[in-house]
Formats: structure tokens, sequence, C-alpha cells
């Protein structure tokens, strides 16, 4: 338990002792010797409770100055340290912006935030997180928007940014070593120039680094012929406990424990030769017959497969032409990527391109992968929610949200995961700047907010789970076939962080440590979701 944890914990004790004591001595007629007995037991708890937490605040204040002189030492001797407001709060966030209530909810402010260049930085930084038992949490890119780097319980944050190198390819076992702060994107680049290329590789590759996807796992693009990202890594070495280097040759059993067991340091990925690769676009002529070819060209060994709705396109586009096709397009279109291998004769005969739509459009869709953000010309503000659903349930999936959300405005997008299974991501398209309440913030953006995890429980209806398994947000919300692997991981981590330093409270749910420290995430999910969703039917339409 963090120090201020423990602090609210004892005064909502003695609060509660005492409430406890006056409600007893008023309702209940006991003899006066014993109830003054009982008042004098109630002011010696108090005073001890009151000492207790006079010490813990002493200890706190105590630590704290030693630890900041500790990170002046190693500031002396070359690491960068930073410990201005606004620098830890700008690492302290990922790429989902939350709604004032989460704030307030939890403090995600930081002691310091290091950028370490070696090893020898970071097995100091370990250490020195290790005595003072405070938290270390290991940050990529923050791109993702599960909350896997957000801190918690104070601590510090380790940053990757200086530690980027390429450092081998390996011809002839077609991989290639890297350092984990590097990103995709560069990493696309030079395989390129040396005619290779990623099995696989994130949406948001433009930025997202390799240790950050490595630690939430997950799908990408190319996940559909070569699978999630587990299938592309041959290795990964890790700094664990006391600064040691591990390396894992099974990293199954270690990707997506969001940095839970340990500091990636180095991965090995799996590489391929370079094949150049064939795009189509589909304008079906409605949304169930759209449907249907999605799931066609899913049998069809793409190496990308993405449905997008009508109202997602009129966001992202900026070529005048597709903005020109788009205006009929109210069925949405398909757009999809084979490997030229996998392009046969028989495919471009196929049914499916009886409603093709020019190259050109085609490729315009492609462009736009890295681009989701694009979205929030629906906005300003934009919220996701990630869901996995069987592909023979998609029309299904997609009546429920209808039907729940059906005077809200949303958007739609699905790509395929393999032939069996679709990633769906819900966009509610919101403004956080209005109707402004000052405890709630944004009332639309909140209520939004939690329809991303009511999107979730819509998703269990047809036999789907969430994207992701952790992360501080989805952490209630384990996928069913990954319980297995998310054991492993919790009794890896028992072995390898004895400390329970790295990155608290992303494998399962944890207390809110502000203001409501006995009261769990996951409890607390349980009892606003209900209240909000009634509460959003009955707000008059000009606050949503």
């Amino acid at each position: 338990m963090h120090t201020y944890d423990k602090i609210i914990t004892q005064i909502i004790t003695v609060l509660l002792i005492c409430a406890g004591m006056f409600l007893i001595t008023r309702l209940i007629n006991l003899d006066p010797s014993f109830v003054n007995i009982l008042w004098v037991i109630t002011i010696m708890v108090t005073v001890l409770g009151g000492s207790g937490i006079i010490i813990y605040f002493s200890r706190l204040r105590t630590e704290r100055t030693l630890i900041h002189r500790r990170l002046d030492h190693l500031q002396s001797e070359g690491l960068r340290v930073y410990r201005k407001k606004f620098e830890r709060l700008l690492y302290s966030r990922d790429v989902a912006d939350l709604p004032k209530l989460g704030k307030i909810l939890y403090d995600f402010d930081v002691l310091a935030v290091v950028q370490p260049k070696d090893h020898q930085e970071v097995k100091a930084i370990i250490r020195l997180c290790e005595e003072f038992a405070i938290p270390l949490i290991p940050r990529g890119a923050g791109t993702g928007g599960y909350g896997g780097a957000l801190p918690t319980q104070n601590g510090i944050i380790l940053i990757f940014t200086q530690i980027k190198e390429i450092l081998s390819v390996n011809t002839e076992t077609n991989t290639v070593e890297v350092e984990t702060g590097i990103t995709w994107r560069r990493l696309r680049e030079f395989l390129e120039k040396n005619g290779y290329d990623l099995y696989t590789y994130p949406s948001s590759a433009p930025s997202s680094s390799i240790g950050g996807w490595i630690a939430s796992g997950g799908y990408g693009i190319g996940s559909s012929k070569f699978g999630d990202i587990t299938q592309s890594v041959h290795s990964v070495s890790i700094i664990g406990t006391n600064g040691e280097v591990f390396v894992l040759d099974n990293p199954s059993d270690f990707i997506g424990n969001f940095g839970t067991i340990g500091v990636i340091w180095k991965a090995t990925l799996k590489v391929r030769p370079k094949i150049p690769v064939h795009h189509i676009a589909i304008q079906p002529k409605s949304r169930e017959i759209g449907l249907e070819k999605f799931n066609l060209l899913q049998t069809m060994n793409p190496f990308y497969l993405r449905y997008i709705d009508q109202v997602s396109l009129k966001w992202i586009t900026n070529d005048e032409e597709l903005g020109s096709i788009i205006k009929n397009a109210d069925s949405g279109m398909i757009s999809a990527t084979f490997l030229e291998t996998d392009w046969s004769d028989s495919q471009r005969g196929s049914e499916l391109l009886d409603d093709i739509l020019p190259t050109n459009i085609a490729q315009e869709l492609w462009d736009d992968r890295f681009y989701t953000l694009r979205l929030k010309r629906g906005g300003p503000s934009l919220i996701v929610s990630e869901v996995i659903v069987p592909s023979d349930v998609l029309r299904s999936f997609l009546a429920y949200l209808s039907k729940w959300f059906q005077e809200e405005k949303y958007s739609v997008e699905i790509v395929a995961l393999n032939n069996r299974n679709s990633m769906v991501m819900v966009w509610f398209p919101t403004d956080q700047r209005k109707r402004s309440l000052p405890i709630l913030g944004s009332i639309p953006y909140l209520f939004h907010w939690f329809r991303t995890f009511q999107v979730i429980r819509i998703a269990w209806t047809v036999n789907g789970s969430t994207y992701n398994n952790g992360g501080l947000w989805l952490s209630p919300y384990p996928k069913k076939e990954d319980g297995e692997n998310v054991r492993k991981i919790k009794r890896l981590k028992k072995k390898m962080d004895p400390y329970k330093i790295f990155n608290p409270g992303k494998l399962e749910s944890t207390r809110i440590p502000r203001f409501f420290p006995i009261l769990s995430w996951n409890l607390f999910l349980k009892i606003s979701l209900p209240i909000a969703s009634i509460f959003y039917r009955v707000l008059p339409k000009r606050y949503r």
C-alpha cells in the first residue's frame, strides 16, 4: 500500500470508529459506565491514529528528501531527470484524454521522470525504487489509450527516447535486434531499404515504440495474415529486480504485461522479405452486403482488411474524388490489401469486384491507415472503444449498438484480425469544452467516456471481449481466453518483481487511492455504469 493510501485509510478508519461510537451511544440504551469506557477507547484510538498519521507524513517528507538527493546525484553523473510540474504531467498521460472525473479519482502526478541512456542508468533507477519501495512506470510513446503507462501510486516514470538503436540484422534467421525506444516507422524504413519488412506493426507505427507495443500486446496491420504481436517477437531482453538482465526466448509469456514484470531493454523481431502489395476498395450496395463481402474477403488471406462506415469516411478523407464518391456511400466502404503473391487470378475475377472502386481510392484508404485521429473532425474531442467480436455475429453486434445508442452520434470501423475474429472500433465524437460543471467537467464527454465501457458489455452479449486484457481501465475486463496467460504473467511477476515496484495495478482491478482507498475500480464501474446510463437517458438533449 502506498504511503498516501495508508494516511487516507487511517483517517477514514478513525472517522468511522468515532461515528460508530456516536451512533451506538445514541441509539442503544447502555449502562453509563460502559459508555464511558467505550469513549475512552475511542479517544485512545483517535490519539493513536492521529499520531500514526503524523508519523506517516514525517516519514513521507524524509523519504522524498532522500529520493531527490539520490536523483540529484544520478543527475550529476549524466542521467536526465525532469522534475518540473509541466514535465511530470506531460509524461503522466497517454493518448486518451480523461474526463475531469477520472483525474479527480486518481492522482497521476509522479516524483520525477527519468530518461536513461544505458543499462547502468536503468539499473540505478531500479535499485532506487526498490530501496524506497516506490513504483517504477516504464513508458513507451504514450500512444495507447488503456492507461497502461499512467502512474496511479506516485513513483518514477522511465522513458526510453534515448535508447533507440538498431543493433543487428541476421539474414540467416531473418531477425532484427533493436532497442526498446525505436519507433516502428523508423524500423520499417530501415528494413525496406534492405529488402525486408515486418510481419505486423501497429496502426500507430509513426510514433509508437517497439517496447510500448510489446508491453501492451495486441493486433496490428498485417495481423489478419500473420497473427498478433506474439507471432512476430523472437525474444525479449528485460531488466528486472536488482537491475539484472533476463532473456525470454518464449516472449508470449511476457507480451501484454504492461511493464509489470520488468523493463523491456531489447527485442529480437522476426522479419520477412519485402513483397509488393495490391490494394482494392469496394463500395457495397448496402451494409448487409458489405458485411457479407467483408466476411468473404476475410477467408482470402488478406494482409489488411477493414470496413469503414459512412460517418467515419466523411471525417477521415482529404481527397476530393473520394469525397464525391462518399456522398453516395451510405453503406460505407471496404478497404483490402493483399500481398501480391496472394492476389491470384481467381480473386481478380471474383464476384466481389462487381462494385470495385478506382485504384487511387484504394490507395487513399490504405494511406489513411495511420491517421485515425482525423476522425477528430467530427468532434473535436473523440472517445473510442475497441472490442473483439466474432466475425459471424458482426451484424448482431451492430444491431445492439443501434439499439443502445440510437439517439447518439457515433461511427464504426471494423478490422479483420484473423479468419474468425474482427476488432470493432466505436468512435464517439464530442466536445469536452462544452457544458462543463465544476467537478464533473464536460457532461457529454463524461457520459461518452462511460459509453466505452458499455460497448464492452454489448460485445460480451455476442461472445466478444475487450481488445486488450490489462491497463488501468481494462483491468476489470480480462479476456476469457487470456485468463491462463494473465495467470502466467502474475506468477512470473511474483518471481521477478518481489518488491512489487514495476507498474503496479495494471493487471488486476486496483483500489482508487484518492478519496476512496477501499473502493476498487471494478466496483466503481459496477456502481456508476447503471447510474450513468439512467441519468443520461433522462438528461435533456441540450446537455448531451
